[in-house]
């Protein structure tokens, strides 16, 4: 009897010192907010086309002001999220260069990327509505851009990520997912998948899987949630509805190496890092001038945001 009776006990300190491993992070977005994040882009392309090594290097740096509003009688909630500066620094095939800060007057150089300066203008006059119901999720999204009518037919598909409402609506959603709102324990991890628009219909289909690490303490003594994740496949698509300068048809691309890191502060409800970093190499097929061109791409991409 006795020993029925302890081991009764010792199931229900299993069961409870199980239920205190678990954690609940969940996203909050407080009514009459403000936050700025600060996101740092980092890109690295060499595409290997018959022999010839094109580079792209671009690193690019946005600040960006969430701000919201009042809760309606309905439940939902709107952030506007405006571009409050943006600077980019970038290195095209042909060693044509460009230099650009919202903050001044930017005077083309006479190369052949001159055009970017336009776009970069469009960018920088943002300004993102998110409709948010009551449990955080994005029902639509609603953009503002100046100038963007202006832009030459050819350079628009680049904006494709700025201008797609639906898939803005969908990226805020599978952002949620990286920090799931279910009960997790120490070592706990989930799969998601995550598109993400490279411009000129060129899609990046990524495939993570995320970590629960448990508590970090910082200086000052606050706890913040880590999340870990790695990247386990990459694919290269083109999407039906946009044609692009050159198309992709195939891709295989192996990912070299990659990483995630994310700091969720669940008093707040939100990340105050993201980290990101991926390599990938492989062979893409471009059509270019009706021809399909074998192709070797190397690409890495540096992403961290920081909102406060």
């Amino acid at each position: 009897m006795y020993r029925l009776l302890s081991l009764a006990i010792s199931l229900v300190l299993l069961g409870s010192l199980s239920a205190e491993a678990q954690v609940t992070l969940k996203h909050k977005t407080a009514e009459n907010s403000r936050l700025s994040t600060t996101v740092k882009t980092s890109t690295s392309q060499v595409l290997t086309i018959v022999g010839m090594d094109l580079e792209t290097k671009v690193k690019q740096t946005m600040v960006a002001e969430q701000t919201s509003g009042t809760r309606a009688k309905d439940g939902t909630l709107e952030v506007v999220e405006t571009v409050k500066s943006l600077q980019v620094d970038g290195t095209y095939p042909g060693g044509a260069q460009i230099s650009y800060d919202s903050s001044k007057e930017n005077t083309p150089a006479g190369t052949q990327v001159d055009f970017l300066l336009g776009l970069f203008d469009v960018i920088a006059s943002s300004k993102t509505a998110f409709k948010l119901d009551r449990a955080g999720n994005c029902l639509s999204v609603a953009i503002k851009l100046k100038g963007l009518d202006e832009l030459p037919e050819e350079v628009k598909p680049l904006l494709a990520q700025q201008t797609d409402t639906g898939y803005l609506r969908d990226t805020y959603n599978m952002r949620l997912k990286e920090v799931p709102a279910t009960p997790l324990k120490v070592g706990e991890s989930w799969v998601i998948e995550f598109p993400m628009k490279l411009g000129d219909g060129q899609i990046l289909e990524t495939k993570r899987t995320m970590t629960y690490k448990g508590v970090e303490m910082t200086a000052s003594g606050k706890k913040l949630h880590v999340i870990t994740g790695v990247t386990n496949d990459a694919q290269l698509v083109q999407s039906p509805d946009v044609k692009g300068s050159a198309p992709v048809s195939d891709s295989k691309l192996t990912v070299k190496s990659s990483s995630i890191r994310i700091l969720f502060d669940n008093e707040l409800g939100r990340p105050t890092l993201s980290e990101y970093k991926l390599q990938l190499a492989g062979s893409i097929t471009l059509t270019i001038n009706g021809m399909a061109l074998p192709c070797q791409i190397d690409l890495t991409m540096d992403i961290a945001a920081a909102t406060r």
